[in-house]
């Protein structure tokens, strides 16, 4: 996927487009011939073309869908709209646990948190962390579990566990799309591990884009 950042004074927008055929998309784009209208207007003096690979296109497709193209603030961590909490999740982080808020957890929980970005629909998240947490204490032994569409608590007995550090790895870091089947394919099905992995790329992505916003 190509993309630029589009920065204003307070908020900001990842203008990009997914593309099967890289090489040929970049000559267009270089040679000015790019009239994709979701790109926006790419000026090279002006903005730096980037470029995030991912596993496969429907994984771009997501990315783009989740995170390209629409505007953004800046310092989403200090701003709290109780009748617009966002579309961003937000994670806590303990050594035998974690926290996944699906909406801005409010002013007060602020502490020690991490914006994971866009990552989906709490409903459907709700859904399917409710359905394979069945099958996730085939890997690690569950201390405490609850999760509705706000938010996701895991904390579990061994906090060395290696399933467990890799399930908090793919929130807290994303692009693990080529370990998920690895780690997990033998307990989940398709669904979940797709599920899995679109999680996994727009996470990548969005800590990518925050680091060059930095």
């Amino acid at each position: 996927m190509f993309y630029f950042l589009d920065r204003g004074e307070r908020t900001f927008c990842v203008r990009g487009i997914f593309t099967e055929e890289s090489g040929q998309t970049l000559k267009q784009i270089e040679n000015g011939d790019f009239n994709f209208e979701k790109f926006g207007n790419f000026d090279p003096s002006k903005n730096k073309l980037e470029f995030y690979p991912t596993k496969s296109i429907a994984l771009a497709e997501v990315v783009q869908n989740q995170i390209c193209n629409q505007r953004f603030p800046l310092n989403e961590d200090i701003i709290f709209n109780l009748s617009d909490p966002g579309f961003s999740w937000w994670m806590s982080i303990q050594d035998d646990g974690f926290q996944i808020f699906m909406r801005h957890p409010g002013p007060d929980m602020m502490e020690n948190i991490i914006n994971l970005g866009p990552l989906g629909d709490p409903k459907k998240a709700k859904r399917i962390f409710n359905e394979i947490i069945f099958k996730l204490v085939n890997l690690f032994p569950i201390e405490e579990f609850y999760c509705n569409e706000i938010s996701f608590n895991l904390r579990v007995k061994d906090k060395k566990n290696f399933f467990f550090q890799a399930l908090k790895n793919l929130f807290y870091q994303g692009s693990m799309e080529n370990e998920i089947s690895e780690y997990f394919g033998a307990y989940l099905g398709p669904y979940h591990l797709n599920f899995f992995s679109e999680i996994s790329a727009i996470r990548g992505f969005w800590a990518t884009i925050k680091n060059q916003l930095n």
